[in-house]
């Protein structure tokens, strides 16, 4: 094979990757722009149910069920003007509609929400700034306000890191890598 030969092909390999690169750029994009959709309906739904049937529970932990969803609560992000809804439970489905409990809850004061790093979920966690206010509402409409007191960054093999210290509240999402977790950590608030 000559070197004019070994070139083109090197220039058509080469574009294949930039065209490919772009093709799942697109589909990111996409993906995000359809999460940040659906967060707002299943948001708004929440809105509405706990409006309507706020004084019909009284359970510590309820759930509000809006079509396939089983919605634990909401959360709210003043500061960067973020209102997302918080599905029950995880998997991989559920967490690319809206941010989802982990593991813990509210009423033990262990409540760990995770979401993807899309811009209209999660991507956001780091910008935050400590001192900010974070409000969840449960699905009974009771209002739990907390304050951010710290941002880790933990490598993706560190999970046990992340339910060990204690905090009543934490987000959490992964970097565009996937390599490291970013990890907001929240107290409650004194006021």
């Amino acid at each position: 094979m000559n070197k004019s030969t070994r070139g083109s092909i090197l220039i058509a390999v080469g574009l294949t990757f930039i065209i490919a690169a772009g093709v799942l750029y697109v589909f990111n994009l996409k993906q995000d722009r359809l999460a940040g959709e659906s967060a707002q309906v299943l948001y708004d739904g929440f809105q509405h149910e706990v409006d309507y049937v706020y004084a019909q529970y009284t359970e510590e932990e309820q759930y509000i069920n809006l079509g396939e969803y089983s919605l634990l609560g909401a959360l709210e992000i003043r500061e960067m003007g973020m209102r997302l809804p918080v599905l029950e439970s995880w998997n991989y489905a559920m967490l690319r509609v809206a941010p989802c409990r982990y593991m813990g809850s509210i009423a033990t004061g262990d409540l760990i929400i995770m979401g993807h790093n899309y811009q209209s979920h999660f991507a956001c966690l780091e910008s935050f700034s400590e001192g900010a206010e974070v409000i969840f509402t449960d699905a009974v409409g009771e209002e739990y306000e907390f304050i951010i007191k710290k941002i880790e960054h933990l490598h993706k093999t560190e999970l046990e890191r992340l339910y060990t210290t204690g905090y009543p509240l934490t987000l959490f999402t992964c970097n565009d890598s996937g390599q490291e977790r970013i990890v907001v950590r929240c107290e409650k608030s004194k006021g």
